[in-house]
């Protein structure tokens, strides 16, 4: 018999049997979809999806608006404290409606968005600063414990606030003029950061680097125009740099010589430490940072030591390489924090203590904390944030609030590098 399609609103409803007027299974998929795509629900005009209203009920409840209480969850069980399973449907809605989802959880109201930036570079700095709230639970550590995104940054490290202060300086005195080249002995991140910054303003890049440089950040520097010179890796980073420097005496560039440059650390008593006084309120009592150029420490603590005598300086270098305290240069996994040698651009003074960190405790909390908090973080970093909480453990530090610098992610890192020797 021939089937009459009842016409509701602005869609075709029910499919009615003339028989016996029963919805046949097919029309009520049809109409649940049509009700979910609408946003309507059976028995009323209102939206089914009405934003929640903040509540009082914890951090484990979902927030709903009032008198809708009926599709609350809390756990496992309805708002009114009755087990989902234990509540019947009312007679008159279809049987496909009690599988109706609660509503979503509210989120945090966002911030405007930040102004239009003149260029990518404008947007260096003023990365943000979090809690960590699943590690800290985890560890049971009583200090508070905050972690500077510093890999936020457009080109993906804190070397991007290095490499535009390098370049400013050197153009601010005259060493680099327009259309000039610059020659620098580094590692990828900061080989990221110059190529970009160099290739924008029109200047010649000229790279010397370790042979273990990985082959994709090769054609990723090479896309930006830069020439990249290997140096053996057996030679380290201090070879890298004797080269470069060979290389500016004869006249062909601006040899910009971050591990011993004032604009280094300058880069991070301008920017990172202001903004990490500024984050905190004040009310930083700890900086910890791994320890390649030097920079992050030093910026920050010559500028904020003076505001808060109290600041603990905190470097972090890998146990198997242990330079700062006199020990021989040895291979290690923590590629770009110690390089090999003690490098000018740190200040020695300022330091505070060194925590040593093994290649494979990085490994541990690499993995630990992406699946605490979801962040994929670089070895360096990785070994950083262990050093960071192991200080915050310490009894006499309870009170302390530590900021631990997260400068880059795990993917540079998961794409292998053979070991560095520094």
């Amino acid at each position: 018999m021939k089937k009459t399609p009842i016409f509701r609103g602005n869609r075709w409803g029910k499919t009615l049997d003339p028989r016996g007027a029963v919805p046949t299974v097919r029309s009520l998929r049809q109409q649940a979809h049509d009700d979910a795509m609408d946003g309507t629900v059976e028995g009323t005009d209102a939206p089914a999806a009405v934003p929640p209203a903040p509540s009082s009920a914890g951090p484990g409840a979902i927030p709903i608006t009032p008198g809708a209480a009926r599709h609350t969850v809390t756990g496992d069980r309805l708002g009114d404290g009755t087990p989902p399973m234990a509540r019947q449907a009312k007679p008159h809605a279809a049987p496909i409606r009690a599988a109706r989802a609660a509503p979503a959880p509210q989120t945090a109201p966002m911030a405007g968005p930040p102004p239009i930036q003149a260029d990518a570079f404008a947007a260096i700095g003023n990365t943000p600063l979090v809690r960590l709230p699943r590690l800290m639970a985890e560890t049971g550590v009583r200090a508070e414990v905050l972690a500077k995104l510093d890999f936020l940054n457009p080109f993906g490290s804190t070397m991007d606030r290095v490499a535009m202060g390098l370049i400013d300086g050197a153009a601010m005195r005259g060493e680099l003029a327009p259309g000039g080249t610059i020659i620098e002995a580094c590692l990828s991140n900061a080989a990221l950061a110059l190529a970009a910054i160099a290739a924008a303003r029109g200047y010649g890049l000229r790279l010397f680097m370790p042979d273990n440089t990985p082959e994709s950040h090769q054609r990723l520097l090479q896309m930006h125009g830069a020439e990249i010179l290997l140096i053996p890796a057996a030679l380290g980073l201090a070879g890298a740099i004797e080269a470069a420097r060979s290389e500016a005496e004869s006249g062909s560039g601006c040899f910009l010589a971050q591990y011993s440059s004032i604009d280094t650390a300058g880069a991070h008593q301008h920017s990172t430490a202001e903004e990490l006084w500024t984050q905190t309120g004040g009310r930083i009592g700890a900086i910890v940072a791994g320890i390649g150029t030097g920079g992050v420490l030093t910026g920050v603590g010559r500028l904020l030591k003076p505001r808060q005598p109290t600041l603990r300086v905190i470097g972090v270098e890998p146990a198997a390489s242990r330079v700062l305290r006199g020990e021989p240069a040895r291979p290690h996994a923590l590629h770009g924090i110690g390089v090999g040698f003690r490098p000018e651009s740190l200040n020695r003074s300022v330091l505070d203590e060194v925590i040593p960190v093994s290649d494979q405790a990085a490994q541990e909390w690499m993995a630990r904390v992406v699946r605490s908090e979801g962040l994929a973080l670089g070895l360096a970093s990785a070994a950083a944030l262990k050093a960071a909480f192991d200080f915050a453990g310490r009894p006499e530090n309870a009170a302390k609030t530590i900021v631990v610098m997260l400068t880059a992610t795990a993917e540079r890192d998961l794409i292998p590098f053979k070991t560095y020797t520094g």
